[in-house]
């Protein structure tokens, strides 16, 4: 989950040090704090062009498609609102579907999307998926011709829905567009993802 401000506490800390350690031990690295400051900042160049593709191709090629179930999670770190648009980048028909922390908010967005989309919408959306007639369209048909699920993005008490159309190669939410950006982050030494978001 992305959030609109990275704070770090004792534990976060400890987690994202212990992860990094990890990773660098299995490849035969030594642990990121016995670098000297030189050697730091180096790694951190070294890998900052590898970490945007990696992330951009876990949010794009590895992200879950809204007709079945998801395969990852991202728990909710506090109650909120999960903000759910209800036709390809909507400006104003959006929903606000409360949620608790520890909730999973993969699967609460696939099982709203799963529901029968409304007369409303029904109406007024275009359904990018071929209807017979015979079958009831769903909430995710109108999102696009292969709505997909790359994430979530963390402001305040709002949770936005980051949505990757892989027919499309777009990536959107409900009142814009989002990019994948990186930036240094001093407090552990190393280039972090980001998202921007945009109007």
């Amino acid at each position: 989950m992305f959030t609109a401000h990275r704070t770090w506490d004792d534990h976060s800390l400890r987690v994202f040090n212990a992860k990094r350690d990890e990773k660098r031990a299995r490849t035969g690295l030594k642990p990121f704090s016995f670098l000297s400051t030189e050697e730091r900042k180096a790694r951190a160049e070294y890998e900052k062009d590898y970490l945007k593709d990696r992330q951009l191709h876990k949010m794009t090629l590895e992200a879950s498609p809204l007709e079945k179930y998801p395969s990852q999670q991202a728990i909710a770190p506090c109650d909120g609102f999960l903000v759910v648009p209800q036709t390809f980048r909507s400006q104003s028909k959006v929903a606000k579907i409360p949620f608790r922390k520890g909730e999973d908010l993969f699967g609460m967005a696939f099982y709203y999307y799963s529901e029968l989309a409304s007369d409303e919408v029904c109406a007024t959306g275009l359904n990018y998926v071929p209807n017979s007639g015979s079958i009831s369209p769903r909430r995710y048909e109108y999102l696009g011709p292969k709505p997909c699920i790359s994430g979530f993005y963390l402001e305040g008490k709002h949770v936005q829905v980051l949505f990757y159309d892989s027919l499309l190669k777009k990536q959107w939410r409900a009142n814009g567009t989002w990019t994948l950006s990186i930036e240094f982050d001093q407090t552990v030494e190393c280039y972090v993802p980001f998202i921007e978001i945009k109007a």
